[in-house]
C-alpha cells in the first residue's frame, strides 16, 4: 500500500461512514458534489461492511486515486496528486472524470516544494 490521504498520493481510501440508522455510505465529504449521491442502499443489518466495495461510488472512492481520469493518468505530477481529492473532480456534466478545480495550483504547490528541496539538498542529491 502506497502512502497518502485524501487530497494527496497512491492510497486506497479505508473511510467508510455507518449512519445512526445503520446506512453504510462512502465518505461524508461527497455529499458536497449532490444531494443524495452518497446514498448506497447497503445497511449494517443486512450488509457486510465491505460490500460497499461493489457499490459504484464505493469502489470510486476506496480507489480514487488509481481511477484517474485520462488527463490526470498523463500528467508527470500523477504520483504526487495522484488526482487530488475526489470531492474537487466532481461536476455535474462528467461526475468524477475530471481534474482537479485545484490542479493548477497544486502543479504550482508541488512544483515549488520540489524546486525548493533540490535548491536545499542540491549537494546531498549530487546534482
Amino acid at each position: 500500500m502506497g502512502v497518502g490521504f485524501d487530497p494527496f498520493g497512491k492510497n486506497y481510501r479505508d473511510t467508510i461512514v455507518v449512519e445512526s440508522n445503520g446506512d453504510i455510505q462512502t465518505n461524508d465529504g461527497l455529499r458536497s458534489c449532490k444531494n443524495g449521491i452518497t446514498i448506497t442502499n447497503l445497511n449494517i443489518l443486512f450488509n457486510e461492511l465491505a460490500e460497499i466495495k461493489d457499490n459504484p461510488l464505493g469502489n470510486l472512492y476506496i480507489n480514487n486515486h488509481f481511477s484517474l481520469p485520462y488527463i490526470c493518468s498523463k500528467c508527470p505530477l500523477e504520483s504526487v496528486c495522484s488526482g487530488g481529492y475526489l470531492v474537487n473532480r466532481y461536476n455535474s456534466k462528467n461526475g468524477f472524470d475530471n481534474e482537479s478545480v485545484f490542479c493548477k495550483d497544486m502543479i504550482k504547490f508541488i512544483s515549488h516544494v520540489q524546486n525548493t528541496l533540490i535548491r536545499l539538498f542540491k549537494d546531498d542529491l549530487a546534482l
